[in-house]
C-alpha cells in the first residue's frame, strides 16, 4: 500500500481536530469551525496605463475557500487559530486529474493568544494585523490571497485605551533549520516593527442585543521598517481621528516618513480627509 504525503497531513489533521474535539468536551475548551468561499469573475482590457500598446483582453475566474478553527479556553483568554486558504484561478493547474501541486494553499493564520496580566496578552503566530483603516498595515482582504505575518504582538487594554506593539520578520535570509524551507543566500533580512495606541474618545450606549459602537476615536502609530539588502531604514509616524456625529461621518489623518534607502534620504508626506454623511434608512 502505498502513503503518500498529502495523506500523512490529512491524517495529522484528523487527528489533530479529533485530539481538540476531545479536549474540548473534557476540559472546558470550545471549538468553533469556520467556512468561506469567494469566486470572483474578472475582466481585463489591460489598458492600465491608457496606451493601445500591448493590449488584450482576458476573462477569468478567481476563487479564495478558506476553513478556519478557533479552539478558546472557557476558563481563561488563551485561544488558538489555525486558517487554511487556497486561492486559484479556475483551471490554473495543467491537469484536473494529475497536477495536484496545489500552489495557493498556504496557512495564511497560524497563532496562539495567551494571557499575560491583566490588561496584556500576546498573539504569537502567522497572523493579520490591521491598524484603524488599513492604510498602513492591513490584510489586504480584497485581494484573493490576503495578507498576514509571521510575528509577535504584545496589546494593552484598560477602559477606553489600547496599545499594540509587533514585530513581524518579513523576510529571512537565511535557513534556519536543515530542511532548507529557507534559501541560503537569499536577498537580505526584512524586520518590522510597529507601535499603536489606540483611544475610544465616545461609543454608543450599550444596548441588549446590540454590539457596542465606537462614535470617536483616536490613533497614533509608529513604523519601523529594516532591509538589510538595500540598506533600508524607514520610519513612519503620524495619528488618525475618526468621529460620527449624527449622520455625518469624518476621518482626519496625517503620516510622515522620514530614514535612509542607500545613499539616498527618504522624505514624504501624507495627509487625507475623509467626510460622509448617512441618509438614514436604505439610502447611504
Amino acid at each position: 500500500m502505498k502513503t503518500t504525503t498529502k495523506t500523512l497531513i490529512a491524517g495529522h489533521f484528523g487527528l489533530i481536530m479529533l485530539l481538540c474535539a476531545g479536549t474540548a468536551a473534557a476540559d472546558g475548551w470550545q471549538l468553533d469551525a469556520h467556512g468561506q468561499v469567494r469566486v470572483r469573475g474578472i475582466v481585463d482590457s489591460s489598458r492600465g496605463d491608457l496606451k493601445d500598446s500591448g493590449v488584450f483582453e482576458r476573462e477569468y475566474l478567481t476563487q479564495r475557500a478558506r476553513a478556519r478553527l478557533d479552539l478558546k479556553s472557557a476558563s481563561s483568554k488563551a485561544w488558538f487559530r489555525m486558517t487554511l486558504q487556497d486561492a486559484r484561478i479556475w483551471g490554473e493547474e495543467t491537469s484536473p486529474l494529475n497536477d495536484k501541486t496545489a500552489n495557493g494553499l498556504d496557512v495564511q493564520e497560524a497563532f496562539a493568544v495567551l494571557p499575560l496580566v491583566d490588561g496584556l496578552t500576546l498573539k504569537v503566530g502567522r497572523q493579520e494585523i490591521i491598524f484603524d483603516n488599513h492604510r498602513l498595515m492591513g490584510n489586504v482582504g480584497w485581494l484573493q490571497r490576503a495578507q498576514s505575518f509571521d510575528a509577535a504582538k504584545v496589546t494593552f487594554k484598560r477602559d477606553a485605551l489600547r496599545v499594540d506593539a509587533f514585530w513581524t520578520q518579513v523576510s529571512e535570509r537565511d535557513s534556519g533549520d536543515n530542511e532548507g524551507s529557507v534559501p541560503a543566500g537569499r536577498g537580505g533580512d526584512i524586520g518590522l516593527l510597529g507601535l499603536r495606541a489606540h483611544y475610544t474618545l465616545a461609543k454608543t450606549t450599550p444596548t441588549e442585543g446590540k454590539k457596542v459602537k465606537e462614535l470617536m476615536g483616536a490613533s497614533l502609530v509608529y513604523l519601523m521598517r529594516k532591509n538589510d539588502a538595500t540598506q533600508e531604514l524607514r520610519h513612519t509616524a503620524g495619528g488618525i481621528f475618526n468621529g460620527k456625529f449624527g449622520g455625518l461621518k469624518t476621518t482626519l489623518e496625517a503620516y510622515m516618513q522620514a530614514g535612509d534607502l542607500g545613499t539616498k534620504s527618504i522624505s514624504s508626506q501624507l495627509a487625507a480627509v475623509n467626510v460622509g454623511y448617512g441618509l438614514g434608512g436604505a439610502i447611504k
